[in-house]
């Protein structure tokens, strides 16, 4: 009975997530042609009877979208002040003072490769208190089927 006791105390509570009608999240996807072949970079070609137009259409087939979400908070309470994004490899990509002016761009990358898993699928922006504390959090997830949830909410699909 201590036992469980102490295990009940030991656990943090939850932080809350940040209400939807005090932030914004708007997606920027674009196309983007990737790189894949390392060997091209060596190789130099020149083909004068290739027109620009055609040389365009050559390469279109190779655009994939590539994402950007842009967040921008319209307030925060008295305790929120500062910023802070980590993705799910635990790795700080933002870090900053809670500004209301301030749009904060998220690159995420090619979407093919989010829904893969070979980059970042799950961003945890934390708003943190002077004393370094969490007072709320935002919650972005890319899923496997391309589903884009915001705290939980499905926002759409890629």
């Amino acid at each position: 009975m201590n036992i469980l006791l102490f295990l009940f105390l030991l656990q943090t509570p939850e932080v809350p997530f940040k209400p939807s009608n005090e932030f914004e999240i708007k997606v920027d996807l674009s196309f983007k042609q990737k790189e894949n072949d390392f060997n091209q970079y060596n190789k130099v070609t020149l083909d004068y009877s290739e027109t620009v137009a055609q040389k365009n259409r050559r390469l279109s087939g190779n655009q994939l979208p590539y994402l950007i979400l842009k967040i921008n908070f319209l307030t925060f309470s008295d305790q929120e002040k500062k910023v802070k994004i980590t993705n799910n490899l635990n790795k700080v990509v933002y870090n900053k003072k809670a500004e209301l002016a301030t749009l904060i761009k998220l690159d995420l990358g090619f979407v093919d490769d989010i829904k893969d898993r070979v980059s970042p699928n799950t961003f945890d922006v934390i708003l943190i208190n002077a004393d370094k504390v969490s007072i709320s959090h935002v919650l972005i997830v890319i899923q496997e089927d391309g589903t884009f949830l915001v705290n939980k909410e499905k926002r759409g699909k890629f």
